[in-house]
């Protein structure tokens, strides 16, 4: 059976702490003692240097080296003795030279075997390991030659280090199982802490596999770090399974209903078919009268046979149009047409569509308004939108009246249908252009393809009703408001698309 999470953080840090205490008392056992003779004897070997220097520079009686003498004595517990040739002192750091002089004569006359322990050996000075037997007390002593010949001796008193080492194992054994019986108290809070918001975890992921994506994580503000994140990104997958099955039963239900959708087809195919051929058939009989009228030369002179082939031009380009026209609302109507969206200018847009009419609004009279100078970056597919803005402006350059006034504007809104926790921005563009208002049985009508409110006018400019049509299924494809209504003295078509930013 597998330990829960805060057995497991208990038995962890009981196991660093016992494996920290046992390294320190290995250390302390093995190395503590070699160490400890290290450092003293550094020491020792440090305070030769700097006596022989102030011999060699001729400064040991100065009063800078008095100072600094003193102060290497009292700072490393340092017993100094420097002794010419006849025996007496040069320099000493004890208040009674007795002591000194006697472990000094002990060095010069005592047996090999009683200063057997050498540390340390070169042509200036050995170090001894020793024991004064009177007050049974171990030292380290340096024993050695100057360049000028005196003796020096420097002692230093080294405790039992071994007994030392045995105390601060007792003493780390003691401390280890303090530190054992908190860490078991620490831990076990510590992983009951951590556990907590982990089985929250676990029973949220238990009520999302069985599809229940209202079970949701709280921050609690003492969590750590990494529960916070784990619980925020397991809210988003919750959401994002709710989105994905809500998606999957979304195109269940349009599997559904392919059928349906397949029939509808068949249906828009017979009905574009018969809009076509209607279409098609005035401008063909034309062509169709004007070639036979050629072919039988009923065309008298230059003039008529040029006004024959213009008629036959004219109405080819007029069927062209048309048919690339179908082609393009067929394409968008059966989905086939696809939609990109992303933040683009509209100021612009409505800028470069106004310049491709401008030539044709002058010839007309018509003066072109549009007061946006600042950049507007709407949502939505670039493309599809300039299809409109141009559909609406050809709309309102053939509709208006001379010397009239086609108006762009802007109008920034709240979107109607979307939820005010989104706080979605609409920007709406209206088109607007002086001309005879629309009747009201026509308004939803025009929108039809093929419908045509004035059909002598249409004919006129040569029209096909089929440019509102592609603006409606452009519209629907976005799934963006779209409209026409009437004003004062005009007509105004309009819009919407998101607002995006700058």
């Amino acid at each position: 059976m597998r330990n829960s999470i805060s057995r497991q953080i208990t038995f962890a840090m009981i196991l660093l702490i016992a494996t920290v205490m046992l390294f320190c008392i290995l250390i302390n056992t093995f190395f503590l003692e070699s160490y400890y003779t290290s450092h003293k004897q550094s020491r020792l070997e440090n305070a030769y240097r700097i006596v022989s220097m102030a011999v060699d520079e001729d400064r040991l009686y100065s009063e800078d080296f008095t100072l600094e003498f003193e102060k290497l004595c009292a700072d490393d517990g340092l017993s100094i003795s420097v002794l010419n040739s006849d025996g007496s002192f040069e320099l000493t750091s004890e208040a009674n030279d007795i002591s000194v002089r006697r472990q000094i004569m002990d060095m010069l006359f005592a047996s090999d075997s009683d200063y057997h322990n050498i540390v340390l050996e070169n042509e200036n000075y050995s170090i001894y390991r020793s024991k004064d037997a009177r007050v049974q007390t171990d030292y380290l002593l340096l024993w050695g030659t100057l360049n000028n010949g005196d003796l020096i001796a420097v002692r230093t008193a080294v405790e039992n280090i071994r007994d030392a080492a045995g105390l601060s194992t007792r003493f780390l054994l003691i401390v280890g199982v303090i530190a054992v019986a908190v860490a078991i108290v620490f831990a076990a809070i510590t992983g009951r802490r951590i556990a907590k918001p982990i089985t929250g975890l676990d029973d949220i992921s238990r009520r999302m596999s069985e599809l229940d994506f209202e079970a949701r994580y709280e921050e609690g503000g003492h969590d750590p770090l990494e529960i916070e994140e784990l619980g925020a990104h397991m809210n988003k997958l919750s959401s994002s399974l709710e989105t994905t099955i809500s998606k999957l039963k979304t195109a269940n239900n349009e599997l559904m209903l392919d059928n349906e959708r397949k029939t509808k087809v068949d249906e828009m195919r017979r009905e574009f078919l018969s809009n076509v051929s209607h279409e098609l058939k005035t401008p063909l009989a034309l062509i169709s009268g004007y070639a036979e009228g050629l072919k039988d030369g009923i065309d008298s002179d230059r003039e008529s046979r040029e006004y024959y082939i213009d008629v036959i031009l004219d109405e080819t380009d007029k069927m062209t149009k048309m048919v690339g026209k179908l082609l393009t609302l067929n394409r968008i109507e059966f989905g086939s047409e696809p939609v990109e969206l992303t933040r683009f200018d509209m100021t612009g847009t409505v800028n470069s569509v106004l310049d491709q009419i401008r030539l044709l609004a002058d010839e007309k009279g018509i003066r072109l308004e549009f007061e946006e100078n600042n950049p507007l970056f709407v949502w939505s597919d670039e493309f599809q939108v300039e299809e409109v803005v141009t559909n609406y402006l050809s709309n309102a350059l053939n509709h208006c009246y001379p010397k009239g006034v086609i108006r762009v504007t802007f109008e920034r809104k709240e979107s109607d249908n979307t939820p005010a926790l989104l706080e979605k921005k609409k920007l709406r563009v209206n088109v607007y252009n002086t001309g005879d208002p629309i009747p009201e049985e026509s308004l939803d009508k025009v929108w039809i393809k093929f419908y045509k409110v004035d059909k002598a006018r249409t004919r006129e400019y040569g029209g096909s009703g089929i440019g509102l049509s592609i603006v409606k299924a452009i519209m629907e494809s976005l799934n963006e408001t779209y409209g026409v209504y009437n004003v004062d003295g005009g007509v105004c078509f309009y819009f919407e698309v998101d607002l995006g930013g700058g």
